[in-house]
């Protein structure tokens, strides 16, 4: 049995689904002409509707039971248009050069308002042996894929009247009191409903966190706002289940309402389950929502087109878009995906393959912005059965050919708008199979900014860093790595081993993911930066590969000694499996300009991962390259094996103080930060875009542990004061949980580094404050060791820490990692004289107004003429309050004046 549509293309709503055009994956030759009256032939059989016309094509010698009955099964009758065309040929195994080939042909079947697609594998022969003929015959055929649920749709002669119609879909309700209804039918039934007049939407999520981000976005929990029309696409079967009430009665055509409905059907049919058949027909057909699937583009007039959809097969199937900012406004999952899988989940669960395995040959040119590559992958199923794959590639870059080592030549369809593509495997593979498939590919591609940490400069509406005007030429750096897409590799970048080997023009380097083999290391050691080969090899995972191309100059090679066992280290902790490193070697170059500032920070560099390593007890990639190049703004990008860290020039104009990551007293900040990938973010991966705080949160708290060590606690006391600021200020924008959607309603990447950078750092400082140094890195260590080299969640970092503390830490996580509410305490304190001991004392005395955090707050005693004393209070009840016995003569309390617990806290 084949596989429908993969759920990638039958879930892609709220982008706009286009079918794959026409393939550049394999540009055929101009065919010869015998090649093409077959094909025209088979073109005119398929027409006809006539299985036993398809007989007449075959070649002499051929299976004719197999070709009957293959014809039998792609041969009917109705069709009322055929395209046949050639897509890919080799060379026909066992045939004499030139007597023989395979060829990859699509087959676009039409049937009135139907349609099928099929790719057909045709191996032909020359039906004469003499030289020079070029009359020729089919040996052998079969179907590689097929898709039969193809469909033109059209508004219908028919117009409506609508009287209190109210459709609904689950937090949506269309309300149209009087209007107008036409509709679009497909076989079964009205799959599209156009309305028109003065309707009103009302959508209201149920998760708190987004009736949070609606108040951002509408200004209240819930969207009640007046449309002049909606399109309005459903299964034929489930249509009469979104009705709730009202009645549609047929009226008399008019003109202009026709005409209005026809433009909105214009408009949004193709912005949903549209399909582009590129040259095989120049209609728009659409693909059939599935029964639980509804979608709606909805035109307001407060708010533009508002898309709301539910694709079941989404992780998070309910969204609502704003399709002309293209924010995501919501996303959330359904009652029914909830009680399918629960509140957490990871953007590999349900995946049918993994990349175990990169080798890589590519020449970039990155002037002229091009690569030139081969893509060798090692691919291990995990559906039971496989016989289509989806691999990411940016669009701009055209395949060539895909080999598979098992099948031979095999069809690559790249689907528009994706920067994606689709492999068809001609039978299914089963769950376990490796599989190794070659692509060959060519073309342009952008590079991407260095960004990873970079800070933004303007104001709200500016969600990507933008290049400002250079008072400067700065040296081109050229990156391309996880979001440029310039290799293939699998959807979700599951960790994988992988081999390089790069090639760049004169004057240029690269550093790259992986360990740099022995010629690479005596190129990149010269001077002088010849043409030459590049060969990287990554032996532990890496979750994306990454290269930088630039000029660039050697600074230093040694190596660091890390990971020091202190006799704790070990010592309770899960079974370590795996190679693990004791010590890394640190190579670092620069750009010329910035070559004077890179030795000291490769020496800082070596103590910082010295001390990750203590702490965590690995080294997780034997080597690691450290590149510094220019730019305005300081900012980093930290993949497996590598950092690059951007440095503002001296006559950089702009200031960045009053960003998020900005720590005046710590300029050490983006180098500490960067190193903490190795670990945080590239070791320890994270399930989804929820849990990126897993990779910044914790990058930046060991930021700040580094900070203390280096610098002492003042230092250190003054960026826990700053994470605390911002995660104050900026907690209502949503919880640490909200991923990437922070600050997305709004376009402010400062609230997104605020909150997912910073909040989340305080709370693992608060965390640390609770449970005490000891079992806090004991946790730190297990969740490292458990989840290396794989994708963590924000629960498994949870069970890790109760594993170590033996106490639950539900409502810990649950109100500062999935909440954004704070804490509201008020404080008070008196003398009293103990009367055991007969000694002074205070009682201080805490008490949370509304919801009971678990939050530990510092009490500072100060005394006259002696040092002031802090005492942490964990605050974990409606009321909590401590007895401290006083040293001296009691000069004034303070409460939180550490500023380490992010509450509001009154006197």
């Amino acid at each position: 049995m084949r596989r429908p549509l993969p759920r990638f293309l039958l879930a892609a709503l709220c982008g706009g689904l286009l079918w794959p055009s026409s393939p550049r994956a394999a540009q055929p030759q101009p065919a010869p002409d015998g090649i093409a009256r077959l094909l025209q032939r088979l073109e005119q059989v398929v027409s006809a509707g006539d299985p036993g016309r398809y007989l007449d094509l075959l070649a002499s010698g051929s299976d004719t039971a197999w070709a009957a009955a293959f014809a039998q099964s792609i041969v009917r009758p109705g069709a009322t248009r055929v395209v046949v065309r050639e897509r890919d040929r080799i060379p026909l195994t066992g045939a004499q050069p030139g007597d023989g080939l395979r060829l990859a042909v699509d087959v676009f079947t039409e049937f009135n308002r139907r349609a099928r697609l099929a790719t057909w594998r045709l191996d032909v022969v020359r039906k004469a042996a003499s030289a020079g003929s070029d009359e020729w015959g089919i040996k052998a055929q079969e179907t590689i894929s097929s898709f039969s649920g193809l469909n033109r749709l059209a508004l219908g002669p028919r117009q409506y009247a609508a009287k209190d119609l109210v459709l609904t879909a689950e937090d949506l309700e269309l309300r149209l009191p009087d209007g107008v209804v036409f509709t679009a039918d497909a076989d079964d039934g009205p799959t599209v409903l156009v309305l028109l007049g003065r309707g009103q939407m009302v959508f209201r999520p149920t998760p708190a966190t987004e009736r949070e981000q609606m108040k951002i976005f509408a200004g209240s929990e819930a969207i009640d706002t007046t449309f002049t029309a909606a399109f309005v696409r459903v299964s034929p079967f489930t249509l009469q289940g979104h009705i709730a009430r009202g009645a549609m009665t047929e009226r008399p055509v008019d003109a202009n309402n026709a005409k209005a409905a026809a433009a909105i059907f214009r408009e949004d049919n193709a912005k949903s389950f549209s399909v582009n058949l590129g040259d095989l027909t120049p209609d728009t057909w659409s693909l059939m929502p599935g029964p639980p699937d509804f979608l709606a583009e909805v035109h307001t007039r407060r708010f533009g087109v508002l898309t709301y959809a539910r694709s079941i097969h989404e992780p998070e199937d309910i969204t609502l878009f704003d399709r002309a900012q293209r924010r995501n406004i919501s996303l959330y999952p359904s009652w029914q995906k909830l009680a399918q899988r629960g509140f957490f989940y990871g953007d590999d669960d349900g995946q049918d393959y993994e990349v175990i395995h990169y080798d890589i040959d590519a020449f970039v040119e990155p002037v002229r912005q091009t690569i030139d590559a081969v893509a060798r992958l090692t691919v291990q199923t995990r559906a039971a059965t496989l016989t289509t794959l989806i691999l990411k590639l940016a669009e701009s870059l055209a395949i060539q050919s895909v080999v598979s080592r098992e099948f031979g030549r095999v069809v690559a369809l790249p689907v528009h708008n994706q920067n994606s593509f689709i492999v068809n495997l001609p039978k299914p593979v089963l769950k376990g199979t490796v599989l190794g498939l070659t692509i060959t590919y060519r073309g342009r591609v952008a590079p991407q900014m260095i960004d990873r940490e970079a800070i933004a400069l303007g104001a709200p509406g500016q969600e990507q860093e933008v290049e400002e005007p250079r008072p400067v030429l700065l040296e081109p750096t050229y990156l391309y790595s996880n979001t440029s897409y310039w290799y293939p590799q699998g959807e979700t970048g599951s960790f994988a081993t992988a081999t390089l080997r790069l090639k760049v023009p004169p004057t240029y380097a690269c550093v790259a993911s992986g360990d740099p083999d022995t010629a690479t290391a005596e190129t990149m050691s010269r001077a002088s930066m010849p043409s030459g080969q590049f060969v990287f090899r990554a032996l532990q995972p890496v979750r994306y590969l990454s290269v930088l191309i630039t000029r660039l100059l050697p600074v230093r090679s040694e190596v660091v000694g890390g990971a020091i066992d202190d006799g704790s280290t070990n010592r309770d902790l899960v079974l370590r499996s795996g190679v693990f490193y004791r010590d890394v070697q640190l190579d670092s170059f620069a750009s010329p300009r910035m070559r004077g500032r890179t030795l000291p920070l490769t020496n800082r560099a070596s103590d910082i991962l010295r001390f990750y390593a203590s702490l965590i007890g690995d080294c997780p990639y034997p080597t690691l390259t450290l590149a510094v190049v220019e730019r305005e703004l300081p900012g980093g990008h930290s993949p497996g094996y590598l950092a690059v860290l951007s440095q503002p020039i001296a006559s950089t104009p702009y200031e960045w103080r009053s960003d998020p990551t900005s720590f005046p007293d710590f300029p050490e900040f983006f180098l500490a930060h960067e190193l903490a990938h190795q670990w945080w973010g590239q070791a320890v991966g994270w399930k989804n875009y929820h849990e990126q705080w897993l990779s910044e949160g914790l990058a930046q708290y060991f930021a700040a542990l580094y900070a203390q060590r280096l610098r002492g606690n003042d230092v250190f006391g003054g960026v826990v004061r700053r994470l605390q600021e911002w995660a104050v200020k900026k907690s209502s924008e949503g919880p640490v949980y909200l991923g990437y959607r922070i600050g997305h309603v709004k376009r402010d990447s400062q609230l997104f580094r605020a909150v997912i950078y910073n909040k989340s750092a305080a709370v693992l400082h608060m965390l640390r404050r609770l449970l005490g140094d000891e079992v806090f890195f004991r946790g730190l260590r297990h969740f490292y060791q458990e989840w290396r080299f794989r994708k963590a969640g924000s629960d498994d970092l949870r069970r890790a820490f109760e594993a170590e503390s033996h106490r639950s830490l539900v409502r810990f996580f649950d109100q500062w990692i999935y909440g954004s509410r704070l804490p509201r305490l008020k404080f008070s304190s008196r003398t009293e004289r103990d009367a055991a001991s007969g000694r002074d004392t205070i009682v201080v005395r805490f008490e949370q107004i509304g919801e009971v955090f678990d939050v530990p707050v510092t009490v500072t005693l100060d005394y006259d003429g002696r040092p002031a004393v802090d005492v942490v209070v964990a605050v974990t009840d409606a009321v909590t309050e401590m007895r401290l016995p006083l040293a001296g003569r009691l000069h004034g309390v303070e409460v939180n004046r550490d500023r380490a617990a992010v509450a509001r806290i009154e006197k």
